[in-house]
């Protein structure tokens, strides 16, 4: 075997390595995920905040028209309890206990009313203080996204310059040997030749037997590891 074609499959090999360590590079390139995660959270946040918002001026508007109704209830018994149109002793009675009771309701809807102001004023500079949250958040998710963009578009161009130099070097490996070696590159994760170092098999690291290292020197043949079966080279 033409040490020459042998170290051209070597070459091959040695760009497959490059390939594979580049496709995994891209396969766990960082996405964004926590911060992606973050902003999601972050927005959660906002709109929980934004709706505790919409809740308190809803709950506003209610009771200032409950106060309203209140008043008015209050007003129009009042003005039967000072015309002097009750007559009768029970009637004025609990037309008094009525305007009683109106106005301890009218305040606690006041009480209500302020306390209302106060939560909706909170629930404002929460709502603020998460907006402000979701765009930080948004901002790290949007530089991580360019820096995962970036290192794609790099990693790929990359593996676009590999994958014609692999074109290149496969074919000056004749098919036979190019076919073989692709067999056993399947066979064993990704590598189907190894390269001798100090009279060892570069893959797993069995030390080769004289007849092996003296055929290797010959290239009479195509020589494989007795322990891993993968296709030797040797300089």
């Amino acid at each position: 075997m033409n040490q020459e074609a042998l170290k051209q499959a070597y070459l091959v090999q040695e760009l497959d390595t490059q390939m594979s360590q580049l496709r995994y590079r891209l396969e766990h390139l960082d996405r964004g995920e926590r911060e992606q995660a973050a902003r999601d959270q972050a927005e959660a946040a906002y709109h929980a905040a934004e709706q505790r918002q919409k809740e308190l001026h809803m709950e506003l508007t209610d009771r200032e028209l409950e106060l309203k109704s209140v008043e008015e209830k209050k007003k129009k018994f009042e003005t039967r309890l000072f015309a002097g149109t009750i007559l009768n002793p029970k009637e004025l009675e609990a037309t008094q206990k009525e305007v009683e009771a109106l106005g301890r309701q009218r305040a606690g809807l006041d009480e209500r009313i302020l306390s209302l102001w106060d939560d909706i004023e909170a629930a404002k500079e929460a709502a603020a203080e998460a907006k402000k949250g979701l765009d930080a958040a948004e901002a790290f998710l949007a530089a991580k996204l360019s820096e995962y963009e970036e290192q794609k578009t790099k990693l790929e161009r990359a593996l676009a310059t590999l994958q014609q130099r692999r074109s290149e070097a496969a074919a000056a490996v004749s098919p036979d040997l190019l076919e073989r070696y692709e067999r056993s590159r399947k066979r064993h994760d990704g590598v189907g030749i190894a390269k001798v170092h100090d009279g060892a098999c570069g893959a797993c690291g069995m030390v080769l037997p004289m007849s092996t290292i003296e055929a290797l020197r010959t290239g009479s043949r195509i020589v494989t590891c007795d322990a891993c079966a993968r296709i030797l080279w040797m300089e």
